[in-house]
């Protein structure tokens, strides 16, 4: 009994903290243009954004990137989505003006899809 206890603790802080993680409405399915798949915001970390720069830096060579634009443009959404998310949770927490998370909700809603 206190294992399922604190199983449905431990549960119930999880999705409280991703609640409040979330900065944007959820973006309704059919906006993306054929072909693209929407990237969720919880998604966009510091991680994602460490491996996909790195995965950028494997793609360079001394003329510039080695591959085609859909084999690296992906990468730049996280970049750019992690840069954002980023300002706005800094805004969020510092009581700023929401400005910041406007522009990464907008950026949720026009950008942030994985093209094939």
């Amino acid at each position: 009994m206190f294992r399922l206890v604190l199983t449905l603790v431990a549960a119930a802080l999880v999705l409280s903290d991703v609640r409040a993680q979330s900065l944007c409405p959820s973006i309704k399915p059919g906006r993306a243009s054929e072909g693209a798949m929407p990237i969720p915001e919880s998604a966009f970390t510091k991680q994602a954004a460490e491996r996909e720069l790195r995965k950028l830096e494997s793609l360079l060579g001394p003329d510039g990137l080695l591959v085609d634009p859909p084999a690296w443009r992906t990468s730049f959404v996280y970049l750019e989505g992690w840069y954002l998310k980023r300002q706005a949770l800094e805004a969020k927490n510092g009581g700023e003006p929401p400005l910041a998370i406007a522009d990464f909700c907008d950026f949720m809603k026009n950008q942030a899809y994985v093209r094939h």
